[in-house]
């Protein structure tokens, strides 16, 4: 496979945001793991504040796909995937 040559075209102020933000994500793959998972249940956190109507989404999708779990089970499983996709935030670069 081959990859596209580097050219000065990319360097121009249209694609500034995406060079800040792979600087950003490559400081934080710097990080020790231990600051990197916390950073990811802050993130989770967020996730849970402003993802409202996804999080009730995919409440619903755990109550119609695993009925034999009770209540307190899928609310478990529903918080362990809030917290696994606020470290694939920070951790899957």
């Amino acid at each position: 496979m081959k990859y596209p040559e580097f050219s000065a075209n990319m360097l121009i102020p249209k694609y500034w945001l995406t060079w800040i933000g792979f600087g950003i994500w490559w400081s934080l793959a710097q990080l020790p793991y231990s600051v990197q998972m916390w950073l990811g249940r802050r993130m989770a956190k967020l996730i849970s504040i402003f993802g409202q109507k996804r999080i009730s989404i995919a409440k619903r999708n755990l109550e119609l796909c695993f009925p034999e779990l009770d209540q307190s089970q899928q609310k478990d499983l529903l918080q362990k995937h809030i917290n696994s996709l606020g470290m694939v935030c920070i951790l899957g670069m």
